[in-house]
């Protein structure tokens, strides 16, 4: 009986990917309008032989995030699927349309937010299955994304802007515009001149030199990670054999492995070479998926190098690299993480993967909230004594910090935010003047980003392949 269950809990799941492309493509439909607003829903449906349908529903953003979100509905009658319709129609405009525009209007739409940085929705892991893979087998139809032929942000709130802001400049520089619609002249308030909020110097030595030659119990290791064939990731059975490998050895291999690319990278960068791979990458998940706390300081040790260091190893993907592999390994040591943060001299954009790590606590362990508010509470009056100095923080960091503390509506912090706002220094540009924040902290979040972060292994992997460029 119990067998039972298990197999109709993951039935479905494993239909999605297995099977559903295999069904015919039945009525599709759009909403009206999207040129101009830049929002559109678009609903894909396919045909079980038993009259049935599995439904894919995407609110899709034309003018810059590509997916904002995306939810199925699994073998639902026709009578459940009007009302899917009627519902939706009653905040848009639905038309009937053919597959091939809506196929193109939102694989256009996820390639034109790739440009930016930005990734479809984490609900697109699943949706994606309802599409027909973008091959050449698909006409190819051109649609005009962004606004003005630019990238064109409009955000929904202060947390929200902080999440895209950033990715925005990194990607396109200045070409790209953005308003916040949810607090009016928000962004007459953010500073022109971004600069008046230096970074911490970096300063960081290694106190003892990275192994300049190792060996692993298990040598195939290194083969397997330096090979380019598994830039993004390993197939189940390659990766299986990974994992069969005793954890105790394993855990021994990868991180001297870790350290050992450490320093080699280093030495490629100091020679101006350019042969990254995503060994580290390889080295973190792996590290997160064995679990053991041990790990944690060997995580902490790269995330102490610069920023040209974790530009060259992780790009843009350091957070989806490196959060839930903190988590796992840091959610029981909050003293670590704590060391860490109060050594002076690292690079800010490392630190912060810190914040949302330990927020994630939050989400799985309920009960630990207060133990968690507390550690912000202690990193916020430490910030507030050593933000005029930047020492072990700066402007950027702090900022990074209270968004953070928006997402997990830390109300319990208002009193001490206040007061590191009270230093002036706090860059607003990346999370709202004071009273913007607390606006925001006492609001619900509506899908606050630590919530999203997986901690399956080959989950993982699958979405850090959706940063492969071709």
């Amino acid at each position: 009986m119990k067998k039972n269950r298990k197999n109709t809990e993951f039935s479905e799941t494993i239909y999605l990917r297995q099977r559903v492309r295999k069904l015919p493509v039945g009525k599709c439909y759009l909403s009206k309008g999207w040129e101009k607003s830049g929002e559109a829903v678009a609903i894909v449906t396919r045909c079980h032989p038993k009259g049935t349908f599995t439904v894919g529903i995407f609110l899709i953003d034309t003018f810059c995030i590509g997916i904002r979100d995306s939810f199925y509905r699994f073998n639902i009658g026709s009578s459940e699927l009007d009302r899917q319709i009627k519902k939706i129609s009653s905040d848009v405009i639905i038309e009937e349309s053919d597959y091939v525009t809506v196929h193109n209007l939102i694989y256009g739409a996820i390639e034109f937010a790739e440009e930016a940085g930005i990734l479809p929705d984490k609900s697109y892991a699943m949706t994606q299955y309802i599409l027909s893979p973008d091959t050449e087998d698909i006409p190819l139809m051109q649609f005009d994304f962004g606004k003005d032929g630019r990238h064109f942000l409009i955000a929904n709130s202060v947390a929200e802007l902080n999440l895209y802001l950033p990715k925005l400049k990194k990607n396109l520089g200045n070409e790209f515009d953005y308003i916040c619609n949810d607090i009016d002249n928000l962004l007459d308030n953010f500073p022109v001149n971004h600069q008046s909020y230096p970074l911490e110097d970096y300063t960081y030595m290694p106190s003892h030199g990275y192994p300049s030659s190792i060996s692993p119990m298990h040598p195939e290791l290194l083969s397997l990670l330096s090979d380019e064939r598994y830039e993004f990731g390993f197939p189940d059975d390659i990766l299986d054999r990974i994992l069969d490998i005793p954890h105790t050895e394993l855990r021994q291999d990868i991180e001297q492995m870790a350290l050992f690319r450490t320093g080699t990278a280093l030495a490629e960068m100091s020679a101006g070479e350019d042969i990254c791979s995503s060994f580290l990458t390889h080295c973190m998940f792996l590290l997160g998926e064995i679990g053991s706390k041990e790990s944690l300081p060997v995580v902490l040790e790269v995330l102490r190098q610069d920023e040209e260091f974790m530009d060259y190893n992780f790009g843009d993907a350091a957070n989806e690299i490196f959060v839930p592999t903190l988590y796992i390994l840091g959610k029981d040591r909050l003293d670590v993480l704590d060391a860490y943060l109060h050594e002076p001299g690292l690079y800010t954009y490392a630190r912060c993967l810190l914040f949302p790590a330990v927020a994630m606590i939050i989400e799985y362990q309920p009960e630990r909230r207060p133990e968690v508010i507390e550690w912000f509470r202690k990193l916020l009056v430490f910030y507030r004594e050593n933000l005029p100095g930047r020492n072990c923080c700066d402007g950027v960091l702090v900022a990074l910090l209270v968004s953070t503390l928006i997402e997990i509506n830390a109300t319990e912090l208002i009193p001490e935010i206040k007061a590191v706002y009270d230093t002036g220094l706090v860059d607003i540009m990346a999370c709202g003047d004071c009273a913007d924040v607390i606006y925001e902290i006492k609001k619900p979040q509506l899908n606050p980003e630590y919530k999203d972060y997986l901690l399956d292994l080959k989950e993982r992997y699958k979405y850090y392949s959706r940063w492969k460029r071709d």
